[in-house]
């Protein structure tokens, strides 16, 4: 609903790059216009950057696939505090 009310160019946060969370953001940026944040993490946030890149990178694919510019896709790479972690 915020969506169709907004007056501007909207910022839709955020999305996972699993691809069924992907896709129906996806559908929400192409009824609505606007900027997405992808997310670098599928079900969990991978441990290494190695890893999150080739999240983004998945992710990118299905959005070209979906025919959208990469312009409009800001990626977020889920940087943790080294504190964060369980070890």
């Amino acid at each position: 609903m915020a969506l169709e009310e907004y007056p501007g160019r909207p910022l839709i946060n955020s999305a996972k790059a699993k691809e069924e969370n992907l896709r129906s953001r996806l559908n929400l940026l192409r009824r609505h216009g606007g900027l997405l944040i992808v997310l670098a993490m599928e079900e969990e946030i991978p441990e290494t950057a190695e890893q999150r890149i080739k999240v983004i990178e998945k992710a990118l694919s299905l959005i070209k696939e979906a025919g959208f510019n990469p312009d409009r896709i800001f990626f977020d790479p889920l940087v943790l505090p080294f504190g964060a972690r369980n070890d």
